[in-house]
């Protein structure tokens, strides 16, 4: 342990000078083949937050995975030892460079075949599906992404590209504003490709609540009380249940499938409540009239600061479904008139890299003043979207 290091293990640092700290050394951590390999910390825009993320790269190579530091600056703070964190981090990386780069293939083909693919929206059509994210805690985030909210919900359809899945899970590439922009498509085509490809991949699916639990907690579901298809509804008794697909992954962007609301409103005719708390399902609760929306607000509130993590959080608001006017609200945000509006920022690097191939880097260069005129007809058609779905 050097002198540096012993200092802050008696005295504890900020996370800024953490990052300081591992760009500093982490090639003491790493093999010699290593040393001339340019090391950085930026800031990336996530789900619900900003992160900062570490980038080794090989100066002849355009493009590098991101390891991000925030989890490891919590370890430091929970145990303090330096060293450990810098190996694997270290780990990670060699551990990407010897393993997993062929992860990242699409189609058999390497990294720069997936960065001309995610260039040409004939090539990525095929691949691009939605995702969910919350309105109100990720303003800076919607602002950098074409999206669509859901009705007067606090619930945002984003997209991303799909190029490849292995066991540790997919890997996927953000749709930005700039990337739309290239494509020279429109919202409402990207929104109906998303929506098209990810109804086919993953289908909605429900699951009762118990088993839900089960699933959690001992890794597999019970075969008597397995998901079933939406459009083949069986007695699941009268309690919550769950919305989300089949993979239990990602799945609170079921909610945007068309139809899927109504033949929830056909199995609860009294009401019910939707508590999107997690990107990855949706908790849909029958109205007894033993709860108020503050206290079903509450009730969201205490399960994401208990039991879901911070990126994973969707929203704090309970929601409802008018089958009228077909369409999902928070009635918070209703009452309150506070629907949010992002605002546009310059944009980050995605979560594949920190650096890209000539040809999209200026994708990268967008500013506030050149994007402003097109949030006006990214307006309009979010209405008209809308207006769609609402008719389904």
């Amino acid at each position: 342990m050097n002198e540096w290091e012993n200092g802050w293990e008696e005295d504890g640092i900020s996370l800024d000078e953490f990052c300081g700290y591992v760009v500093a050394h982490i090639k003491d951590y790493l093999p010699d083949s290593y040393q001339n390999w340019e090391v950085q910390v930026a800031d990336v825009t996530k789900q619900n937050g900003i992160q900062k993320g570490l980038t080794i790269r090989d100066p002849d190579v355009n493009t590098a995975p991101v390891i991000y530091l925030d989890n490891y600056y919590h370890l430091y703070q929970e145990d303090r030892e330096l060293s450990g964190l810098m190996e694997q981090i270290a780990g990670m990386q060699v551990d990407y460079d010897s393993q997993k780069r062929g992860k990242y293939d699409y189609a058999g083909n390497d990294i720069y075949a997936i960065m001309d693919m995610v260039g040409n929206w004939d090539a990525a059509r095929g691949n691009v599906v939605l995702d969910a994210v919350g309105c109100e805690r990720n303003a800076d985030l919607l602002a950098t992404r074409p999206h669509v909210r859901l009705d007067n919900s606090d619930i945002a359809a984003v997209y991303k590209i799909e190029i490849g899945k292995d066991e540790n899970g997919s890997y996927s590439i953000p749709i930005t504003n700039e990337m739309q922009h290239r494509y020279g498509i429109s919202l409402e085509e990207l929104h109906e490709q998303a929506l098209k490809n990810s109804e086919e991949r993953y289908p909605a699916q429900f699951l009762p609540m118990e088993s839900f639990l089960m699933a959690s907690v001992f890794g597999y579901l019970d075969p008597k009380n397995n998901m079933e298809s939406l459009g083949e509804l069986m007695p699941l008794g009268d309690g919550p249940l769950i919305l989300s697909n089949q993979e239990l992954l990602r799945g609170a962007c079921t909610l945007f499938y068309p139809g899927v609301l109504d033949q929830v409103a056909e199995r609860y005719p009294q009401g019910f409540y939707l508590a999107p708390s997690s990107v990855h399902e949706t908790l849909i609760i029958p109205k007894n009239g033993l709860m108020s929306i503050e206290e079903a607000d509450q009730m969201i509130q205490e399960v994401n600061q208990v039991a879901v993590s911070p990126e994973e959080q969707l929203s704090d608001l309970v929601h409802e479904y008018d089958p009228v006017s077909k369409t999902i609200y928070a009635p918070t945000l209703v009452q309150n008139r506070k629907l949010a509006q992002p605002e546009v920022t310059d944009l980050l690097p995605d979560d594949l890299s920190a650096r890209r191939p000539d040809g999209l880097s200026n994708l990268l260069q967008v500013s506030e003043k050149a994007y402003a005129p097109e949030q006006v007809q990214r307006d309009e058609q979010q209405k008209t979207i809308q207006k769609k779905h609402a008719g389904r």
